[in-house]
């Protein structure tokens, strides 16, 4: 057991690793000035969620590491590798069904088939080579995905708005859940035929309202994240250059540092209540401020300026 435990704790340590690489990767993070980039990195491996997800085995830094590498594969035109990633990730179906859809729409909506006949056919392999090893393995697995949604395992908007308003919480976080779901199908919608750059904001948009709106969740279910938190830093610097990497870089800190209000008794019983609603509204409400310099950089006349004086 000690051994498979340091195989795993390893496996998870690399997994944030590759999740910081590729994050940074798909949003060009090599353009970020160098103490953003290492704040970044240190939040992300080492900070409260990465611990948090350790601490539970959690299996979703690896498939945080499968998506962004799917993606990264797509925008990269490599649409098979990326086809074999994403079948990888039906090892959770529970957790990748959304972010697998969503793909399927965007992929349907510009007629690259490729990716989903490579995840097709790799499952297809995989299955078989799985009931060869083990051939009683699909009832107890769809036994234990039932006992998963039935566990109620980790914590919702309900019982985290509850911790504040124990009298309207849960009344609140109804209403909240049918707005934020009626906006991310508009997003949807308006995803199919986007370019790349959209697919990127409305996959983070859907990375960050899945733990609101979603089965319940622990901390460590928020490896995703990653991926918003890197393309709202690195368009805020894109735009506002100094004074954008002076903010991220205090909030990173702050984010990093955030443990310590664990030494004050009285937010002992709000920890995982705090953690939970943070780093998922800091993201929205930044997703939605960098929108438009997001999906539609205007070309201002300073880039049109600094465009030709470089030809």
């Amino acid at each position: 057991f000690s051994l498979a435990y340091a195989i795993w704790w390893s496996a998870l340590d690399i997994a944030w690793l590759a999740i910081v690489f590729l994050s940074l990767a798909l949003v060009d993070g090599e353009k970020m000035p160098r103490f953003v980039m290492v704040l970044f990195s240190v939040f992300v491996v080492v900070g409260w969620y990465s611990n948090a997800s350790i601490a539970d085995g959690s299996v979703a830094p690896m498939l945080a590491a499968l998506f962004l590498g799917a993606l990264l594969a797509l925008r990269n035109g490599q649409d098979g590798l990326a086809g074999i990633l994403l079948a990888l990730t039906l090892y959770k179906w529970e957790v990748s069904g959304l972010f697998l859809l969503l793909l399927l729409l965007w992929l349907a909506s510009h007629r690259r088939w490729r990716a989903p006949r490579a995840t097709l056919m790799t499952f297809i392999v995989l299955l078989v080579i799985s009931l060869i090893v083990l051939p009683d393995w699909i009832l107890p697995f769809l036994r234990a995905s039932l006992a998963n949604f039935r566990a109620e395992h980790g914590i919702t908007l309900s019982l985290a708005l509850q911790t504040f308003l124990p009298e309207n919480g849960e009344r609140i976080a109804m209403i909240v859940r049918i707005l934020l779901s009626i906006l991310l199908f508009f997003e949807w919608r308006a995803v199919r035929g986007g370019d790349f750059r959209r697919l990127l904001w409305v996959v983070s948009l859907t990375f960050v309202l899945t733990p609101l709106i979603g089965l319940p969740a622990s901390l460590g279910d928020y490896a995703p994240l990653a991926l918003p938190l890197a393309l709202v830093i690195a368009v805020s610097i894109q735009r506002w250059t100094r004074f954008g990497a002076w903010i991220w870089g205090i909030l990173l800190v702050m984010l990093t540092g955030s443990f310590l209000l664990s030494i004050f008794e009285q937010l002992a019983p709000m920890m995982d209540a705090i953690f939970f609603l943070l780093l998922p509204i800091l993201l929205l409400v930044s997703l939605y401020w960098l929108r438009w310099w997001i999906l539609r950089p205007p070309r201002m006349w300073a880039d049109q300026v600094a465009e030709i004086s470089s030809r």
